[in-house]
């Protein structure tokens, strides 16, 4: 371990060593010789220190790398954490505007949910390492005053060892156990972001009883990141606003200001380089969190994979056509996925969808679709084939009917955009295969992930809020179509509007990158024009 290239960086690593010493949390600034007659020679073992430059909060952060020095894969976990993200906090809105006619009895008519934030100092460090692993918390670090390596023993657990993250979310976790249990506050974390939900009517009672908490277990806040409560907030690089939750059941959740931005920024600069860390994964991952959300479709998880094997596993830094693919669905989900609204108690019955594929060696491709909607007064069928240059993008295999059951789901939002749009769907396939696929929205085969990659966008984009479900073929509505096209006589006997639609031709699914997949579906004039009848 020498100098970095930079010495502005070496300078930077020695003032967050620094600030551990002022705040108590490490021993002062030691050398080899004294850990061998402290520790024994061959009985300690430093983690290298390094600093990252965080673009969303405008400065350094120190990462002290268990990966490379073999903590990490000395520790083993029995456990897994957890923590609450966006689809909780959804989820309690809809609690609560469910009570709203008791809230508005005993409250009045001009209450509101709201959040407040709080964030904990210094979360890692003032958390105390056990003395039975003194020997394995010791920074190693360049010092550019001395040009030498220095070393420090730290007091609390270091960012970037694996056991450190399980044992300190063991915290957050009890303090959330307290409120929830013992409390009966509406509260919940992300690592040390907590989030107190609380009507407007307790005048931010709940918060204050997480503070004073905190107080009675010596956890540290930091008050200059405290957030009061608001019907407006931001919560893990997301924000929510309640203004218009109860008196009409509606709430808003998008990215908060400036993160799209911060993320293509990240993104351009990366595919422009062709080059990502470790580290520069799991900031980009992180930043991306929201986009994770069931709320938002889980659209990441279209990318999240290669992102994953760069974080964790990958050896090189060097960014491939696997892990660009997935920075370039990043722009196009950036670029499509607006805000989400959620609105409780829309009069509007659900839409039943069914969708299925025929496929027999030697015969065309069928695909069928029913969409049951309620802006319709009949349900309306469709019939495809697929094109000849499709089949031959496919992988090549004995049988194409997975790929061929998620082309039928493509149908519905790329012919139907209007009964898709902010529509609460009830998707029923007959394919397990292409069940687990939609699900997920990923998939390990190519052709069937890029069918899904753009699958997943179109439906965020529509605003989509799909469920889907397994239904034998024998109760599958749009089996005949697939098979019989408009002649097919289920459709025929439960009055099913049946028509053509069309699949756009489209360059190589494994290949080709999202934006021509996308404006080749986009620029299809097979688009349907539907009426109300």
């Amino acid at each position: 371990m020498g100098p970095n290239a930079d010495p502005e960086v070496d300078w930077e690593c020695l003032r967050q060593c620094e600030k551990d010493l002022a705040r108590g949390g490490a021993a002062g600034f030691t050398s080899r010789a004294a850990l061998d007659s402290k520790y024994g020679k061959g009985n300690w073992r430093p983690l290298p220190r390094f600093v990252i430059w965080q673009e969303h909060s405008m400065k350094y952060r120190a990462i002290d790398n268990g990966r490379s020095a073999g903590h990490n894969s000395a520790s083993s976990t029995k456990t897994r954490v957890h923590t609450a993200g966006h689809d909780l906090v959804v989820a309690v809105s809809h609690a609560v505007w469910l009570l709203r006619d008791q809230i508005a009895e005993n409250f009045g008519h001009n209450v509101n949910l709201e959040g407040g934030i709080d964030d904990e100092s210094a979360a890692y460090r003032w958390k105390p390492g056990a003395d039975c692993d003194a020997n394995v918390l010791i920074i190693a670090f360049w010092h550019p005053g001395t040009s030498s390596l220095r070393y420090m023993e730290l007091f609390g657990h270091p960012f970037g060892l694996l056991g450190a993250v399980l044992n300190y979310n063991r915290g957050p976790e009890f303090q959330t156990a307290i409120c929830r249990q013992l409390l009966s506050m509406l509260c919940v974390h992300y690592y040390d972001d907590n989030l107190t939900l609380g009507l407007s009517s307790e005048r931010g009672s709940g918060q204050q009883t997480y503070n004073d908490l905190c107080g009675l277990l010596g956890v540290k806040l930091d008050r200059t990141k405290r957030t009061l409560m608001n019907p407006i907030f931001v919560y893990t690089g997301a924000v929510f606003d309640f203004g218009q939750l109860l008196p009409e059941g509606l709430v808003k959740v998008d990215a908060k200001n400036g993160r799209r931005e911060s993320i293509l920024s990240l993104v351009a600069e990366h595919r422009r380089s062709k080059w990502m860390s470790s580290g520069q994964a799991s900031t980009l991952r992180g930043k991306c969190g929201f986009l994770g959300s069931q709320i938002h479709g889980k659209v990441l998880k279209q990318c999240e994979r290669p992102l994953i094997a760069r974080q964790y596993h990958d050896t090189v830094r060097s960014i491939g056509p696997v892990l660009d693919s997935a920075l370039q669905f990043l722009e196009c989900v950036l670029a499509k996925v607006k805000a989400r609204q959620v609105q409780f108690g829309l009069q509007e019955a659900l839409t039943i969808v069914y969708t299925d594929a025929m496929w027999e060696p030697g015969q065309p491709c069928g695909l069928g679709l029913v969409n049951h909607s309620p802006r319709r007064s009949k349900p309306l069928g469709l019939a495809a084939i697929v094109p000849d240059a499709v089949v031959r993008m496919l992988v090549p295999k004995d049988t194409q009917i997975g790929q061929a059951e998620v082309l039928a789901a493509l149908l519905g939002p790329h012919n139907l955009p209007e009964l898709y749009r902010n529509a609460d769907i009830l998707h029923f396939v007959d394919n397990q295969s292409a069940l687990s696929g939609l699900i997920k929205g990923v998939s390990p085969k190519e052709d069937t992930a890029a069918i899904l990659s753009v699958y997943t966008i179109m439906v965020a984009q529509l605003g989509s809020k799909v469920w889907y479900e397994f239904c034998e073929s024998s109760a599958n509505m749009s089996d005949g179509l697939s098979r019989d096209g408009l002649l097919d006589p289920v459709a025929k006997q439960f009055g099913i509007d049946a028509q053509y639609a069309c699949l756009p031709t489209l360059p190589s699914f494994s290949h080709a990158p999202l934006v021509t997949l996308l404006s080749a579906l986009s620029s299809s004039q097979c688009v349907l024009k539907i009426c109300s009848a």
